[in-house]
C-alpha cells in the first residue's frame, strides 16, 4: 500500500478512537470524578488513547515532517 494510502486509513482509524473517547464522554459526562471512579468509562477512554498512541507511530516519517506540530 502506497504510504500516503497507508496514512491516510491510519488517521481514519484516529478519528475513529477519537470519535469514542467523544462517545464515553457523552455517556458518562465530562467529569473527572466519573472518568476516575467509573472503570468501564476509563478503560474505554484509556484503551482508545494507547490505540491512538500505538496508531501514530505508524504514520509514515514524511507525514510527521510535514505535520511536525500539532496544536
Amino acid at each position: 500500500m502506497k504510504s500516503s494510502h497507508r496514512d491516510i486509513a491510519i488517521l481514519k482509524k484516529i478519528v475513529s478512537y477519537c470519535d469514542d473517547v467523544d462517545e464515553s464522554i457523552r455517556i458518562f459526562g465530562n467529569n473527572y470524578d466519573s472518568f476516575t471512579n467509573i472503570n468501564p468509562y476509563k478503560h474505554s477512554v484509556t484503551m482508545c488513547i494507547l490505540q491512538i498512541g500505538e496508531l501514530v507511530t505508524k504514520l509514515s516519517d514524511s507525514l510527521k515532517e510535514t505535520y511536525s506540530v500539532v496544536p
